[in-house]
């Protein structure tokens, strides 16, 4: 809070989001102080500090107001991904923890969600521990927002309860969770791009609960 002007000399990117005006009564300070308070609860450690630093700078560059006056920031976290990127390959950080810093801002705006099949739809693309780690990003980016926005306590519990069921029960939540192959998926006809496509759509169904996940029923439902 007291140097940003120090730390924008080796991250310029901060200097713009200081004294940055968030409006709308969601948020209880300006870019730059959300930031700070965010760093200040996350837990000490390297990755998450680095995640938090970094995960609002772009909001600057992505702010819009809407009709009734209040800040929007849409896409701001895939462009901060982008920028974390830049920022830590050029302090030179090494390429473990670029990676896994940028995908941190990228997908930080990760809420608690609403079901299970919600759930396993993330798990598609995300690991059990990237649900874990996102949630605890979340705690701590809500927690510096106005007090009637803050609290996540219970969506965060509903969610890591289905987490815990989701992998105590190894419930299908990826292409190769699921009871067929490309081969026999090639061996039934398909060729190309088509494998695929029909990968996708069986385990879309699969995660909705619209079939069971055994050879038999999932070719029955792609033939």
């Amino acid at each position: 809070m007291e140097y940003p002007d120090v730390l924008s000399v080796f991250i310029p990117e901060i200097e713009p989001a200081v004294s940055f005006t968030q409006y709308g009564k969601k948020h209880a300070y300006d870019v730059w102080e959300h930031i700070c308070h965010t760093v200040d609860t996350i837990p000490r450690d390297k990755i998450l500090r680095l995640t938090m630093l970094l995960h609002d700078l772009g909001k600057v560059p992505t702010h819009k107001l809407n009709d009734k006056g209040d800040s929007t920031f849409k896409n701001h976290a895939m462009v901060g991904g982008e920028m974390a990127k830049e920022i830590l390959t050029r302090l030179r950080f090494d390429k473990k923890t670029i990676n896994r810093v940028s995908f941190l801002v990228s997908y930080h705006d990760f809420e608690p969600v609403e079901s299970k099949i919600e759930l396993k739809h993330h798990l598609k693309t995300k690991t059990p521990e990237d649900i874990r780690t996102l949630l605890t990003i979340k705690k701590s980016d809500r927690g510096a927002l106005s007090e009637s926005f803050r609290d996540i306590s219970e969506g965060t519990r509903k969610t890591l309860q289905w987490l815990r069921e989701i992998e105590e029960n190894n419930e299908c939540c990826t292409i190769k969770d699921l009871d067929i192959t490309g081969n026999d998926l090639i061996n039934a006809g398909f060729s190309g791009e088509q494998i695929g496509e029909a990968l996708e759509k069986a385990l879309d169904a699969v995660i909705e609960e619209k079939i069971l996940n055994k050879k038999s029923d999932l070719l029955t439902y792609l033939l």
